[in-house]
């Protein structure tokens, strides 16, 4: 019997990672470019407070891993998030989506 606290198995983490890869082929040439452009707004913003991806995933709550995911255009974070992202790098939401 698993529980919800059960760190997962290998089978479940290539299950989520085909998952995800299958969900990635189905963006388009210009979701992919959006979330590519995204991910650079923020690794620049982040640099130039000179912070680790560790710390800025800390800062927020989120894993360092998808937050690298995030930075890499590979995963859509929600607009609540960004904002987070933007309050703790000093930055509004506007500033990360280049507008």
């Amino acid at each position: 019997m698993s529980d919800e606290t059960d760190p997962p198995n290998a089978k479940q983490i290539v299950a989520k990672r085909s998952n995800r890869r299958e969900h990635d082929e189905a963006r388009s040439p210009d979701d992919k470019a959006m979330l590519v452009a995204l991910g650079q707004q923020i690794r620049a913003a982040r640099r130039s407070n000179e912070l680790t991806i560790a710390q800025l995933a800390a800062a927020v709550g989120l894993d360092p891993a998808y937050l690298g995911e995030v930075e890499r255009g590979r995963a859509n974070i929600s607009v609540l998030t960004l904002g987070e992202l933007g309050r703790a790098i000093g930055v509004t939401a506007s500033a990360l989506l280049g507008a």
